[in-house]
């Protein structure tokens, strides 16, 4: 299962290697990223590191989506975090990709049951 630690700043401080897969870099370059830069958000130009933060620890369950490193889009449910304190500045999310089976049976895609 791809698993993801986030700072508040938007920082990346733990990836395993699912989730590098699941996004398609390798390993090592995951840490450079930011949450901002994959956490994809078509309302926004430039989402700020608190607001990408805030999206991805709200609303356990949902459907997020992310940016590929070949610019297309990676569905993935994203858990609630197991370190949900306040005090707490890293959000620690397991996610579970969607990408295949959206693909495969695209009414999923809204969360809504077809007519």
């Amino acid at each position: 299962m791809p698993v993801m630690a986030v700072h508040r700043d938007g920082s990346i401080v733990f990836a395993n290697p699912s989730f590098a897969d699941m996004l398609g870099y390798p390993k090592k370059a995951v840490s450079a990223l930011r949450l901002q830069d994959i956490l994809y958000d078509k309302d926004a130009d430039d989402v700020s590191a608190e607001q990408a933060h805030r999206e991805l620890s709200s609303e356990p369950g949902s459907v997020k989506e992310f940016v590929h490193s070949d610019s297309t889009l990676v569905r993935a449910t994203v858990s609630q975090s197991l370190l949900r304190r306040d005090d707490d500045t890293i959000t620690l999310a397991v996610l579970h990709d969607l990408t295949e089976r959206l693909w495969n049976n695209p009414r999923h895609i809204d969360d809504k049951p077809t007519k």
